[in-house]
């Protein structure tokens, strides 16, 4: 196959003020990548720092690296700074990478042949390797700490260990076929911290993931300056996890895809539910978004909740506990 003929590799990377190490992460792409047809799709999300300055310059450099910015140079957040990426994108397959992770050499052995040779897969699960850089977010995650998590498995048992036990690629070790991103609708942008777990679930709900190398092919850096390190203590960002299943849900219903996936997305769902009812007043929460809003959107989902005694229980325990506790915190904020 000559390289005329070769599919393309996107490389998606976003940026927002990532002036001191997005160099290293698409110069880790073109160490990876230089085997193959590829091209590097930067969008810069309105960094306040050098980014951009620094960003130019590398496209300068490489020829493979294309550069975007919002109209007007805005700030829209990643997912819709990863859909424009998508959207520029020429590659018959497509990588991610955050501008502060970085793509091990051996990143694409594997899984680029596994694509070419089976034009039913939707994408290939590879691991990634953790470095843990600051801060302890998770007594689980340790330097040098390796996410295998891509057994070969029935495609059935592959989407409920998704979906039960979190088992999720990371975003930075999974290739995808450009037409199946397109099938899943892209990134949504109405969630700002989970908004990987939505796409991975309709992925797999398609029956069509497959594990390659079963050795590191990327590295990702955990620190507390990240967005979800910041907003971990706050309700709305607790609450993503639900509004990540409901939009599988909504779109597993226009799809019409399998009866028992659709089912195993509402028990989810209901019980996620639950177990935020219990919890939420110990967080940073506005009554009228994070407790009545909350209730209101898992409800409009699936009405048929509003006459389980469990729902109702739990949602007017969740209310009555909420405004104590903002209560209290205003009272001792005087």
């Amino acid at each position: 196959m000559t390289s005329a003929e070769r599919p393309m590799v996107s490389v998606i990377i976003p940026s927002y003020n990532t002036g001191q190490t997005v160099e290293r992460a698409i110069a880790s792409v073109v160490v990876a990548a230089a085997r193959l047809s590829f091209e590097v799709v930067v969008v810069d999300d309105g960094s306040q720092d050098d980014s951009l300055t620094v960003l130019r310059q590398l496209a300068a450099r490489w020829p493979q690296v294309k550069l975007f910015t919002h109209p007007g140079g805005g700030n829209r957040g990643i997912a819709a700074t990863r859909n424009l990426a998508m959207a520029n994108a020429c590659g018959t397959y497509l990588a991610f990478l955050d501008a502060d992770d970085e793509l091990l050499p051996n990143r694409f052995d594997v899984c680029i042949d596994m694509l070419n040779a089976d034009p039913a897969i939707d994408a290939v699960v590879e691991p990634y390797e953790l470095v843990h850089v600051s801060g302890a977010r998770s007594a689980a995650m340790r330097d040098g700490d390796t996410a295998a998590a891509v057994e070969d498995i029935d495609p059935v048992e592959r989407f409920r260990a998704a979906l039960m036990r979190q088992q999720m690629p990371h975003t930075t070790s999974i290739t995808i076929r450009s037409s199946a991103m397109q099938a899943v609708g892209g990134f949504p942008t109405h969630i700002f911290f989970n908004l990987e777990k939505p796409v991975w679930l309709k992925l797999y709900s398609r029956c069509a993931i497959r594990s390659g190398a079963k050795v590191p092919v990327a590295r990702y850096y955990l620190h507390d300056s990240s967005a979800c390190a910041r907003n971990e203590h706050k309700a709305s960002f607790r609450f993503e996890e639900l509004a990540a299943l409901i939009d599988v849900s909504r779109w597993m219903r226009r799809n019409a895809s399998r009866s028992d996936f659709r089912q195993w997305i509402r028990t989810r769902i209901r019980g996620k539910y639950l177990h935020y009812c219990g919890y939420v007043h110990e967080l940073e929460h506005g009554l009228l978004q994070d407790c009545f809003g909350a209730a209101l959107r898992v409800a409009v989902t699936y009405p048929g909740l509003m006459l389980d005694p469990t729902f109702v229980k739990a949602t007017a325990r969740m209310l009555a506990i909420a405004s104590v506790s903002r209560t209290r915190r205003a009272v001792k904020a005087r």
